[in-house]
């Protein structure tokens, strides 16, 4: 349960406002704003200075996508708005490119933009059927998942996708890969639209497997997937995030984290020992200590309403 006069903060543009566990103590600065305290990997030696927040937002008709140093917080530059619609989920390879669904006043497709490290003009445009929500890169081959209206995977992030169909009543959300190369889309179903559902399109795979899950109640929005290392981060679409090991068909929880001041989380991206995600409701982005959660450790503010966050790595030299 969220916080009292913590869960629905009420942020203004251009305000960074400093949490601690014990309460929250204001300053005002520039915009757009970003702050840290207390302990986690944000600023850790294990955190790269030179890695990148990609945040996607729509905010009175205007498309953005913002881009901000990591973990640092600092606000860096905007892409190029010429090419964007209506940007929506976000994910990143390990060269530290950046996908992004862009979707338009035509729901008969989806470009999916792609973003070299840091750059502002798209290095490439792919295509997907459907109206596409959110997408996922295999760290095992490459292969880019996108979720719309069928599952769309792009071999190497290139050329056509291959198309799978989502199993009869199955409302996909979004996806993720573990380190083995499963994909994992997570959802609902109509016969039990307020509960989440997960199916499996396991490594080398051409079939989708439901998996049975724990009873895990879902928002209207029903929340992210991301692969955390070590199990499944599966979020609720407001701000509590379920750990779940997966064994055969089966998920079985093995924590919660608890994001106090999350209000309708709808997507989260995890690196460094911390977790990042936009609040749809109170239009800024949050980076919490992961799994351990609790207070928010830096508040972006004045990024508009957040529709997909990811943290860009630096390429590898």
């Amino acid at each position: 349960m969220l916080l009292s006069g913590v869960g629905r903060l009420s942020l203004t543009a251009g305000l960074i406002v400093f949490l601690t566990a014990c309460g929250g103590q204001p300053m005002i600065t520039g915009s757009p704003p970003a702050l840290q305290v207390g302990t986690s990997a944000v600023g850790s030696s294990n955190a790269s200075p030179q890695a990148l927040l990609y945040i996607s937002s729509v905010e009175n008709s205007r498309p953005n996508i913002l881009i901000y140093t990591y973990p640092t917080g600092r606000f860096k530059k905007k892409v190029d708005r010429s090419a964007l619609t209506f940007p929506h989920g976000e994910c990143a390879d390990k060269r530290g490119d950046v996908y992004v669904t862009n979707e338009s006043s035509d729901p008969s497709s989806t470009a999916i933009i792609e973003y070299g490290h840091g750059g502002v003009q798209p290095v490439r445009t792919l295509t997907v059927n459907g109206s596409a929500t959110q997408c996922a890169v295999d760290p095992t081959t490459g292969d880019l998942a996108v979720i719309s209206s069928r599952l769309a995977i792009f071999r190497a992030a290139h050329g056509k996708p291959t198309y799978y169909r989502f199993p009869t009543g199955f409302e996909q959300t979004a996806c993720d890969y573990d380190d083995k190369g499963d994909l994992f889309v997570n959802g609902v179903t109509k016969k039990a639209p307020a509960r989440a559902a997960l199916i499996e399109l396991p490594a080398k795979s051409g079939t989708l497997a439901k998996l049975k899950l724990p009873d895990i109640s879902e928002a209207k929005i029903p929340g992210d997937v991301r692969w955390d290392g070590k199990a499944l981060a599966l979020g609720d679409g407001v701000n509590t995030i379920f750990r779940l090991e997966i064994n055969g068909t089966k998920a079985k929880e093995v924590g919660i984290v608890q994001l106090y001041g999350g209000a309708d989380v709808e997507s989260i991206w995890i690196a460094d020992g911390d977790i990042v995600g936009a609040n749809f409701l109170n239009r800024s982005v949050m980076i919490w200590s992961y799994p351990g959660g609790g207070q928010p450790l830096k508040v972006l503010t004045s990024v508009g309403r957040g529709d997909g966050v990811a943290v860009s790595p630096p390429p590898r030299k």
